[in-house]
């Protein structure tokens, strides 16, 4: 085994056509289009992650399984404890395992299993898991790494401290012989998309609000996103394009907070590898939606994917527009030191061409979210069937398929096919898919979450019961 560090950064809620590295109008991403252009980058344009919400996608970037297999996010909260996860495997080949995250969804109480240290923020565990220097540091600047005495806390940003968390981790190299895997996720761009102080007037000139009339949607959107989606949103077109532009600003600063820690990550480490990405995407008003429920489509699957270090990076590099996913990534990675471990859904990036990807919504996800939009406007007729959806997209075709219905969408022309051949090909492809790496690896009881996890779920946005 080749003993060298990892840090693998997963950037919350980012869909790949709002970085720099598509063509997108504002140029939100300058440190990772910075990256890219370094000589032992590679980004690719077609990564889609396994889910639609953090809590799925997470557990299967750290297990190398689909979410229908292990099962979180889908009909579990947690994973079931056969499961082993990759950090858990790294610590057996010698490594020392870190973890930083501000959002639930990946933590110790989901899929966050096998880390040395885990820190895990949240206003319960912040004082026991931030030392005193930085929180003094962060506290003592405020209005510059957040949104300085507000005492509204989904306004207030935590880059900051994930940040220095991460540089942290990275400097105890210096005093323990073992190579370390990192994994942050940076939570900032989750909704509200309320940037700190100094980033918010980022795109001001974009806008066509007052940035303070602005900043309140955004609230509100995030306070209330289920009732706008029961509503049919009812926003004007200005009031969504705000959300946009302030989106593309928090992405702005969390990129900010990637360059700085890839940055200090290549200055102390010998030859890192280093994986930045997202979990999943946002929906801004398409099919009447916002965030990221209730439906399941390339906005909220195609997602950024940079590699820098990897072994065979001109045979990586040739495949920047082939399909891949999370789990290929890690595959990579892992034969990158030489381990011997094939995941269940990888392959590594730079020997193999994906057909298809696969990307799936839970059934209890869906159910609550359904149960709470149907509560707050009972004459909502619903799209979206109350079950698991499973999404099979190739370059030119995209099978959407639950229990009760399926549908095939042409890339090109956006219309349902017909075509019995194709709809044949596509639902034999899935099925066998299913049958090879969607069955549940568990049915086994699980405990339900504690109080502060749900009041945690609940500020999110999400349906905690």
């Amino acid at each position: 085994m080749s003993q060298r560090d990892i840090i693998w950064l997963t950037l919350e809620s980012i869909r790949w056509d709002h970085t720099s590295l598509s063509d997108h109008c504002r140029d939100t991403t300058p440190q990772l289009k910075r990256i890219v252009n370094s000589s032992d980058a590679c980004s690719f344009n077609n990564c889609h992650s396994h889910g639609i919400w953090t809590r799925s996608s997470s557990a299967s970037i750290l297990t190398g399984m689909a979410p229908s297999r292990h099962g979180v996010g889908i009909d579990r909260q947690r994973l079931p404890e056969e499961v082993e996860t990759i950090p858990e495997k790294l610590r057996q080949l010698g490594y020392r395992t870190a973890g930083v995250s501000s959002n639930v969804q990946i933590s110790p109480e989901t899929s966050a299993r096998g880390f040395d240290n885990f820190h895990y923020l949240s206003a319960d565990t912040i004082l026991e898991n931030v030392p005193y220097d930085i929180l003094l540091k962060y506290g003592l600047n405020l209005w510059r790494h957040s949104v300085g005495l507000n005492t509204n806390t989904k306004a207030h940003s935590l880059g900051y401290i994930e940040r220095a968390l991460s540089k942290r981790e990275i400097t105890k190299t210096k005093e323990d012989d073992r190579p370390l895997f990192l994994y942050t996720h940076i939570g900032d761009s989750h909704h509200p998309y309320y940037p700190p102080n100094p980033w918010q007037k980022e795109f001001e000139s974009d806008l066509t609000l007052p940035l303070d009339e602005a900043l309140n949607i955004s609230m509100d959107m995030s306070n209330n996103i289920l009732d706008r989606v029961a509503n049919g949103i009812n926003y004007t077109d200005d009031e969504l394009y705000s959300l946009e532009v302030l989106y593309d600003s928090h992405i702005k600063y969390v990129d900010h907070l990637v360059g700085d820690i890839v940055s200090f990550a290549k200055r102390q480490l010998d030859n890192p590898i280093i994986v930045i990405t997202a979990d999943h995407g946002e929906l801004f008003g398409e099919q009447n939606l916002l965030g990221h429920r209730l439906t399941i489509n390339s906005a909220l699957t195609n997602v950024p994917l940079v590699l820098i270090g990897c072994n065979n990076r001109e045979s990586i590099s040739k495949n920047s527009d082939s399909l891949l996913q999370h789990a290929d990534a890690m595959q990579t990675v892992l034969d990158s030191i030489d381990v011997s471990e094939n995941l269940e859904i990888g392959q590594n990036i730079g020997n193999e061409h994906r057909k298809f990807v696969v990307s799936q919504l839970g059934i209890d996800h869906q159910k609550s979210n359904l149960k709470k939009v149907k509560n707050i406007s009972p004459e909502f007729e619903s799209p979206y069937p109350p079950e698991t959806v499973t999404m099979l997209k190739s370059k030119t075709h995209t099978l959407f398929s639950s229990e009760s219905c399926s549908k095939i969408i042409d890339s090109t022309t956006r219309e349902s096919v017909n075509e019995d051949e194709i709809i044949d090909k596509y639902e034999s492809q899935l099925e066998e898919w299913l049958s090879k790496f969607g069955e549940p690896i568990s049915d086994s009881e699980e405990e339900e979450f504690s109080t502060e996890v749900k009041q945690r779920l609940q500020k999110l946005g999400y349906v905690a019961d």
